[in-house]
């Protein structure tokens, strides 16, 4: 019985991995196809060239045909997407992967695999019905709460629930390869990919103040490349001197009580002048009275002695 269970179980193995292999193998072929199919026409072309069995024949086939034709190659060649990429030429290579979007540096194959293996997923769960993929995304334990079907193979692929009430935070990813130190880099990779020691020596470099946290000094790199100007201004020192009071300056309201005040003493000098000038006119007046009353006088007796 032992081995029997025993048997049974690396039956059922054998069938998992042959079915998980056959599984992948479809993946990676319907990816290769459609990857094919949406590039660039004259890339499609070159490619075709290489793979056609015949060729002479000049005449240019519609572009399924063609992807067609380069899929089945590399399964009679019995390659992987990845060798018949190497073995491409560096023109033809760097143009598919300018297509496709893939950075041109050491890891562009891998991320040529990658892609075709995506590419290869969406189309598969684009050939389901909405009931199989809901049912699917079930089985994985995720809500889905939209109807759109582009975004819910974009979260079984993710592995991620998708409400859009509630939308998660994006986290910025680190780039793989260490960049420089230039504008445009952005703050996860001077976190990442720099030391605080490494970020100090920049800073003594350029010119930037170099003190705080490491989150700090990678604040001042990111103002210095954006032309923000963040060297520390220096303080003026104070006087040992102490520093006279100015006095402070009267009140409005002070000024307008001393304007008043100012404007009344005027006031009672102009007139004690007039009731001084009102005096002098009357002082000559009655001068002038008494001098007729006198000279009048020395007539009458000038006329009775004229008389006499």
């Amino acid at each position: 019985m032992m081995k029997e269970r025993e048997g049974e179980s690396n039956v059922t193995k054998k069938m998992e991995k042959s079915v998980l292999h056959y599984f992948t193998e479809l993946i990676r072929e319907l990816g290769l196809r459609r990857v094919f199919q949406d590039i660039h026409v004259d890339i499609l072309v070159s490619i075709y060239n290489i793979c056609k069995d015949d060729k002479s024949d000049k005449k240019r086939a519609p572009k399924p045909v063609m992807a067609e034709c380069v899929t089945e190659y590399i399964k009679k060649k019995g390659i992987t997407s990845e060798q018949f990429i190497e073995d491409l030429d560096a023109k033809i290579r760097n143009d598919i992967f300018k297509d496709c979007e893939i950075p041109i540096d050491e890891n562009s194959v891998d991320a040529w695999h990658a892609f075709v293996d995506r590419t290869g997923l969406i189309t598969f769960f684009a050939s389901l019905p909405d009931s199989k993929l809901r049912k699917f995304a079930e089985k994985c334990r995720l809500t889905l709460k939209t109807q759109s079907r582009e975004k819910m193979i974009d979260a079984i692929l993710k592995q991620e629930d998708y409400d859009p009430k509630k939308p998660k935070p994006k986290v910025e990813k680190p780039s793989k390869h260490k960049p420089k130190i230039k504008d445009g880099i952005s703050r996860t990779d001077l976190h990442y990919h720099y030391t605080r020691q490494e970020l100090v020596d920049y800073c003594k470099e350029e010119g930037i103040p170099r003190d705080g946290l490491k989150r700090e000094v990678v604040n001042r790199i990111l103002q210095h490349l954006q032309g923000v100007d963040v060297s520390k201004k220096k303080k003026k020192r104070k006087s040992s001197t102490p520093s006279k009071k100015k006095k402070s300056a009267s009140s409005p309201r002070k000024k307008d009580k001393d304007s008043e005040s100012e404007s009344k003493s005027e006031r009672k000098e102009d007139e004690k002048e007039e009731e001084r000038s009102a005096d002098s006119e009357k002082g000559q007046k009655k001068r002038k009275k008494e001098e007729d009353s006198d000279s009048e006088k020395e007539k009458k007796k000038r006329k009775t002695s004229e008389k006499k």
